[in-house]
């Protein structure tokens, strides 16, 4: 696992919506927001290791994307997500931005958040002036993650659970 690698499963829904999406904030975490029946509403972002979250998922299949070309922007959006979406320093033991759950449409408003908006905005926003995701409006799924890429950043998916 890599700082901005990408994760997706089919294994849950939330609010009628399938599937679910996370971010790998750093070789040895990965930041979600699970939704409600996992986490309080003004507190959802979290941070699991690989095995715990990939043992909550596992009813399912995980698939895990990497954009193969350009390491040095996974890695920055990974440490994006990190330092605005769990701790200011990155570090595990200090989580100090707590973020509240909702899905609604405005995809460049930090809170509410939900699972793929979360990772949506550590590409955006966490890869410099380089175009890495396509503009985009209204809500949007876990499934669609990899389509909002730009073609010269493409996810390609390493792995399967």
């Amino acid at each position: 696992m890599k700082a901005g690698d990408v994760f997706i499963t089919n294994s849950t829904s939330s609010s009628g919506i399938l599937g679910h999406a996370a971010i790998a904030a750093s070789k040895a975490h990965i930041l979600d927001a699970p939704g409600t029946k996992c986490r309080p509403k003004n507190d959802n972002n979290r941070m699991s290791t690989l095995k715990k979250w990939t043992n909550q998922y596992g009813n399912g299949w995980i698939a895990v994307y990497r954009m193969k070309n350009h390491p040095n922007l996974s890695y920055g959006a990974g440490h994006y997500a990190y330092t605005h979406f769990y701790s200011t320093n990155a570090d595990i033991d200090n989580k100090n931005i707590h973020l509240t759950y909702g899905i609604n449409v405005h995809l460049y408003e930090k809170s509410p958040t939900y699972c793929s908006k979360l990772v949506y905005q550590a590409f955006y926003f966490g890869t410099g002036s380089y175009n890495v995701v396509g503009v985009q409006h209204g809500y949007l799924s876990p499934y669609s993650i990899p389509a909002t890429f730009n073609l010269n950043y493409a996810l390609y998916k390493i792995k399967e659970y």
